[in-house]
């Protein structure tokens, strides 16, 4: 992945060394190695989408975050299982690639 030089949010870059990255106290940086970004869909696509096992997208990922949560919000974790507090959007599509084997294929 490439890490764009105007991104403003923590985020773990996997081509720079873990000691001359900087976060803050209090913020989890997003890793784009091994964390999950979920895909929102209109509920019509929800069939013909789980015929694909595995789907990938190379994209431009943008976070949104609430401002008042970067001020410091107190958010209860029941509210945090309720519904996802971390939202992305794709600025561009570069590429999708259908994955033909899973980790539970037999093949």
């Amino acid at each position: 992945p490439e890490i764009w030089a105007t991104s403003r949010g923590p985020v773990i870059d996997p081509n720079v060394s873990p000691d001359s990255q900087n976060t803050k106290a209090g913020e989890t940086p997003h890793n784009p190695l091994t964390d999950d970004i979920t895909l929102l869909v209109e509920p019509h696509l929800i069939d013909t989408l789980g015929v694909v096992p595995g789907l990938g997208l190379g994209a431009m990922w943008v976070q949104l975050v609430r401002l008042e949560d970067k001020e410091g919000e107190v958010v209860s974790s029941k509210s945090r299982t309720a519904c996802p507090k971390i939202f992305w959007y794709h600025e561009d599509i570069t590429g999708i690639f259908p994955s033909f084997y899973t980790p539970g294929s037999s093949e």
